[in-house]
């Protein structure tokens, strides 16, 4: 008995040492064994909202969920768990398991019909309502583009962005003012030297139209895309937009790693 008590005591002195406030820092979950595919069905969608309730939103009333995809309702949802468990939401936002991309869990968690590929979705990133919706975590500039996201891999865009890449090249070796860096990567300010300069009506037909035309035809005109605030504004983080893509609100943001990538127009 003397041992057991001097054992409790030890222990006790032990507790009383540690730092207590890291224990429970150290202890909060910020992944769970969850596989891409438990997110394409909705087979244990009310254990994973739990799950999600339980270690991150331990407050939020789950019966407030979204039925169906409906951009007003995610966002007001949104806006209720940035203000009141701001760090454990954006861990949600950016939370990606193997082939889930930024946001989608967020939109399961929140979207009480909504699966993440396959399903209803027919491959595409979300489905909900009998709908498939492509998901892009962006950012939204201040001149009111989306932006900060490359289109789908199957998408192809060799030649206007080979074009592009000789483009630049020529004007490099011409020694054009204001061009900077190597020739496959065109930054905002190489566009604008590129669209003043004699290389312009070439860089809008050989560039631009087929690049535009590509990405529409085969990609945004078949179905909506959920755009996600990724990071900017701060004060928009998770706020989703859904839209129906337009040709002629698509330009072209910048070329860089092997892409084209695209900005689209609020």
């Amino acid at each position: 008995m003397k041992k057991f008590q001097e054992h409790i005591t030890e222990v006790t002195k032990d507790l009383n040492s540690m730092d207590l406030s890291f224990i429970k820092r150290a202890e909060v979950i910020t992944a769970f064994n969850i596989t891409g595919n438990d997110f394409q069905s909705e087979k244990y969608k009310a254990e994973i909202q739990y799950l999600f309730k339980k270690h991150f939103f331990p407050e939020f009333d789950l019966t407030k969920t979204a039925k169906t995809l409906d951009e007003a309702k995610v966002n007001s949802l949104v806006r209720e768990l940035r203000q009141k468990y701001k760090q454990s939401f954006v861990r949600m936002l950016k939370y990606t398991p193997k082939g889930v991309g930024p946001g989608e869990v967020m939109m399961y968690f929140l979207v009480d019909d909504l699966t993440l590929g396959g399903g209803a979705s027919a491959g595409l990133d979300l489905g909900s309502g009998g709908k498939g919706y492509e998901m892009k975590a962006c950012n939204l500039t201040q001149d009111g583009f989306f932006q900060d996201f490359k289109i789908g891999g199957t998408v192809d865009i060799t030649k206007p962005l080979a074009a592009a890449v000789a483009i630049k090249r020529e004007m490099l070796e011409e020694k054009v003012k204001g061009l900077r860096g190597k020739p496959t990567e065109i930054a905002k300010g190489d566009m604008a030297v590129i669209k003043s300069s004699n290389w312009s009506t070439r860089w809008e037909a050989e560039v631009e139209k087929p690049y535009k035309a590509t990405v529409y035809n085969d990609y945004f005109k078949t179905h909506p895309v959920v755009f996600a605030i990724n990071s900017t504004p701060k004060a928009m983080q998770g706020q989703i937009f859904v839209r129906e893509i337009r040709k002629d609100s698509i330009e072209i943001h910048q070329v860089t790693s092997g892409t084209i990538k695209p900005k689209i127009r609020y």
